[in-house]
């Protein structure tokens, strides 16, 4: 019990730590927060208003920050035991209620990524949200960046019940996705949900 409290409250400080607009904030003196619509301290404004200067390095130090607790804890934990929930999401929650950064953070999506990483050898998770991002980003193509995460998702805590046995690893992504679609759902501005296939860009791309 006490391990996994050890490596959740690891895992929630390394998530608290917002690489994401320290960088540019830092070295670029670049306040994301300040300069964007959304006020979001997260990777996407990291790139927008920082470049890849930013963003890349950010985007390295996010992942690494979700993956990183969670690798460290395969050695001592049992990803069976429900317990580990709470160590795989304890970094999405981190990035998202940030104590360093007054509880108001970012939208969890690299921090998710880099988590669900830190499970190798285990890669079914990983692939199945990669695999979610890529259809709907290339197949059948959710234009706004919101209601993308929103239904990648959904959709990939659907399918952990489905396809992860392990329970700490399934109940963990279930809570993962929860956080993310959350906080994406709280910040919404009336953005419309729109759907297309990918054809219809190839053929507007034609015409133009």
């Amino acid at each position: 019990m006490i391990g996994y409290l050890l490596y959740s409250l690891i895992g929630y400080l390394s998530g608290s730590f917002l690489f994401a607009w320290w960088i540019p904030k830092v070295l670029f003196n670049i306040d994301t927060v300040s300069v964007s619509d959304d006020k979001n301290p997260g990777l996407f404004n990291a790139f927008r208003y920082g470049g890849k200067k930013c963003g890349v390095p950010a985007l390295v130090c996010e992942i690494t920050k979700g993956g990183l607790p969670v690798w460290l804890s395969l050695s001592r934990l049992d990803p069976e035991s429900i317990l580990f929930a709470i160590v795989l999401a304890a970094p999405v929650i981190g990035h998202a209620f940030p104590v360093w950064h007054r509880f108001r953070g970012g939208k969890s999506i690299a921090v998710s990524f880099g988590v669900l990483l830190g499970l190798f050898p285990q890669t079914v998770p990983f692939l199945l949200l990669a695999g979610l991002y890529i259809f709907f980003s290339v197949g059948l193509i959710i234009d706004t960046n919101l209601w993308r995460s929103v239904t990648v998702f959904n959709l990939f805590g659907a399918g952990a019940i489905v396809l992860i046995s392990a329970p700490g690893i399934r109940l963990g992504c279930l809570a993962v996705s929860a956080i993310v679609v959350a906080k994406h759902l709280a910040k919404r501005k009336g953005e419309p949900l729109s759907v297309r296939p990918f054809w219809r860009r190839t053929e507007q791309n034609r015409s133009n």
